[in-house]
């Protein structure tokens, strides 16, 4: 089922392919690369459809299944935040802050959007946050400070 389903994406016959890909995630029972190849490819195909309901879904599973991948968090924060889809930029930055912890990166990044949604007490937690996990950074410092003045 994986190999039609990676041979319909290569074609790109994207319609063809997702529900492949659909069925080949639903049997696995364990945790492979197939499986995070296979979670990862479906999110983006969803995605680029602006299936964004969808996609979400995937895109969770695929920040927990791959959790060190910290740079497909950012392009699928950006996509869903480009789109209108802050609410699911700030899912996606919440699962990766909950599986990366010690990422300061994820928290400014998540300050950012909610700051963007006019959450500003819940974006100076998450600068607060990036602040504590890296206390060198005069960045995080001043990011809690200037947003702490507007409070």
């Amino acid at each position: 089922v994986r190999n039609l389903a990676n041979t319909y994406y290569f074609l790109e016959k994207y319609s063809e392919a997702k529900p492949l890909f659909a069925r080949f995630i639903a049997m696995q029972e364990q945790k492979t690369a197939g499986l995070i190849a296979a979670v990862s490819a479906l999110a983006e195909i969803e995605r680029e459809d602006g299936n964004f309901n969808e996609s979400i879904k995937y895109d969770l599973t695929a920040i927990e299944l791959n959790p060190t991948n910290d740079s497909q968090v950012h392009v699928m924060a950006n996509t869903y935040n480009n789109a209108g889809e802050a609410d699911k930029a700030i899912a996606v930055y919440q699962k990766a802050i909950e599986v990366m912890p010690d990422n300061a990166f994820f928290d400014r990044s998540l300050g950012r959007i909610l700051e963007q949604e006019n959450r500003i007490q819940d974006a100076l937690q998450a600068y607060e946050s990036a602040a504590a996990k890296n206390p060198d950074s005069g960045f995080y410092s001043d990011l809690v400070e200037s947003t702490r003045s507007r409070l």
